[in-house]
């Protein structure tokens, strides 16, 4: 977890894990305060910062230690006859069971039920938030995570990235972080057309609600609809693959008229993209993930070009032969330039990640800003933090990637352009199937009777998430993933069922 916010991504400022306290360390910091002021009136000359406990060496010998070496020249006394001193003191100590002299050691064995009242009123008192860190003054840190395309569902691989989310969230949360949860839209661009265009020759007027299908289900299968059109037209045409068909070049004449605000190309993108996130947010909320903030692309995009012209002006950003604006990061960095807007006007992810960095910086003014990807964005955002640099993006010495493998199932890498892509909600209902059927099997009398209530069959869903949860998240991050829902839902083993098992066990 140390690795996750670094004190390098954040020169001059300290990001240690271990910074605050928890609600068990404030009771522990407490009784030694409490064993120092008594410690004090025994040697009321020695000021109360001189006396500093340890820990004994072995467990059997006490809870703490105080050494008495550093009191004697001061005192005029042996060490041992000090530590006498302090052990008849501390004896009369509602909070010390015994204390006794070892050479020039006193050695402390605290009451346990006393300890034991202390530690269950600060449970008590903490709730849910106990073990957590407390900070005075708390560092910000945003954590982007999931920001789905608005053309097609969550699948398997945003689950994995949700998770890994949410999981790093609770963590920096519970070492003492304010964290902002935000997620990126992305809302325009060709992909988007595509779905579009589809829709609008073949679409004949079918919403979600006339087909019955989720919102960002029904916009994903337009989207292979596109695909395998488009597909067609190749083959049909013999055109090599480099050359746009006929289909895809008319994609991109969309996405032109959309950037100069052509209004019956907007009205269909604001309707399909208004179905995609009402999808989204069904699913976030069965997955136990709320972001504080939204961003999408289609609001700050302009920004970006903004940026972009600036830096241009400046002489920061330069133009290739083509006419595209790129960020010479050859002679800067010595890694390939990268392509921030394209000759036509136009812009590519990398226009609106620079403002989307300057938003949140506007915004937040995080610590730390954490973004949540697939490892096969690794060096995307080598190049892309280090034009946060040279545009002069604030706060950009504070922007961190955490990748993450992909996600495989037993066949093979999935693809959505190509309708292989196991749909989040999907798996999800799946598992919960499984889940149910498990819990039928073990209702199952010894006369074959099911005996199983609706409520246990309800926990279904709780048990489908934890299964694959824990499948996602055992693993370490960079790991490739090949995802199986049968083991992922075993109640013997490293489950997420497992563990529940066993909660319900410790609970009654």
């Amino acid at each position: 977890m140390d690795a996750l916010v670094t004190d390098r991504a954040l020169p001059g400022r300290s990001f240690s894990l271990h910074a605050g306290s928890t609600y068990m360390q404030s009771v522990w910091k407490t009784v030694q305060l409490e064993l120092q002021a008594a410690v004090a009136l025994a040697l009321p000359t020695i000021p109360p910062e001189r006396i500093v406990w340890e820990s004994p060496p072995d467990a059997s010998m006490g809870d703490l230690a105080l050494p008495c070496f550093s009191f004697a020249k001061e005192l005029h006394q042996a060490p041992p006859a000090i530590a006498q001193r302090v052990a008849e003191q501390l004896a009369h100590h509602p909070m010390v069971a015994r204390a006794s002299v070892v050479g020039a050691y006193v050695n402390v064995v605290l009451d346990a039920a006393v300890l034991a009242q202390r530690v269950l009123a600060a449970v008590a008192e903490a709730g849910e938030r106990y073990g957590d860190a407390v900070q005075d003054h708390p560092q910000s840190v945003v954590l982007e995570f999931i920001s789905p395309n608005a053309n097609k569902p969550l699948h398997l691989g945003h689950l994995r990235n949700a998770f890994l989310g949410e999981a790093i969230a609770r963590m920096l949360e519970a070492s003492g972080r304010e964290v902002h949860r935000v997620c990126l839209v992305n809302d325009r661009g060709v992909h988007i057309m595509k779905s579009m265009l589809a829709y609008h020759k073949w679409g004949a007027g079918s919403t979600p609600e006339s087909e019955g299908v989720k919102g960002d289900h029904f916009v994903g299968n337009w989207y292979v609809v596109f695909a395998q059109q488009a597909k067609a037209e190749r083959v049909a045409m013999q055109l090599p693959e480099e050359q746009a068909t006929p289909l895809e070049t008319e994609a991109a004449a969309w996405l032109r008229k959309w950037e100069a605000g052509d209004p019956d190309i907007r009205a269909l993108w604001e309707r399909m993209t208004n179905w995609v996130l009402a999808g989204f947010r069904e699913s976030y909320r069965m997955m136990g993930v709320q972001f504080e903030r939204e961003y999408r692309e289609s609001d700050i995009y302009e920004d970006g070009r903004r940026i972009v012209a600036d830096a241009l002006a400046r002489g920061v950003l330069t133009k290739d032969a083509k006419g595209n604006v790129i960020a010479p990061l050859k002679d800067h960095f010595g890694m390939d330039d990268k392509v921030v807007e394209r000759a036509d006007g136009t812009t590519v992810y990398a226009t609106q990640d620079l403002a989307l960095a300057a938003a949140k910086e506007a915004e937040f003014h995080p610590d730390a800003s954490i973004i949540v990807t697939g490892n096969e964005q690794d060096f995307y955002f080598r190049q892309l933090f280090k034009i946060f640099e040279m545009v002069g993006i604030p706060g950009a010495t504070t922007a961190q990637h955490r990748s993450y493998g992909m996600v495989e199932l037993p066949e093979g890498r999935m693809k959505s352009r190509e309708g292989t892509v196991v749909d989040a909600d999907d798996l999800i209902g799946a598992l919960e199937e499984m889940a149910r059927e498990e819990i039928r099997t073990r209702a199952t009398s010894a006369e074959g009777e099911v005996v199983v209530t609706d409520a246990a069959l309800a926990r279904a869903r709780d048990i489908a998430l934890a299964a694959i949860k824990f499948y996602l998240l055992l693993v370490t991050p960079e790991s490739t993933v090949t995802f199986n829902p049968k083991e992922s839902l075993a109640f013997t083993g490293k489950t997420g069922p497992y563990v529940q098992y066993m909660h319900a066990r410790c609970c009654s």
